[in-house]
């Protein structure tokens, strides 16, 4: 469940999510915060998901999702961002 308390207008999640993207929308930016949990990243092939990455750290980067069905899945105290667009 999304929540927008902490004023920046992005939804902090705390559970696991399910994206599909335009074919248009080529990358977003993923803001993690750690607390000691990780946050598994999966691509759908059609089939089956396939694990793309594991973060276990704090911080931002860029993820490619250019017409992807993407699960992000946060295990302990991970919690995660993801930039407008999605």
């Amino acid at each position: 469940m999304p929540s927008h308390s902490n004023g920046d207008n992005m939804a902090r999640y705390i559970d696991q999510q399910t994206f599909t993207y335009s074919p248009k929308r080529e990358d977003l930016i993923l803001l993690t915060d750690a607390n000691g949990g990780s946050l598994t990243i999966e691509a759908w092939t059609g089939a089956e998901w396939v694990t793309t990455d594991t973060v276990s750290t704090t911080g931002a980067q860029q993820i490619a999702v250019k017409g992807l069905k993407v699960r992000f899945t946060p295990s302990g105290g991970m919690v995660y961002k993801i930039a407008e667009g999605h």
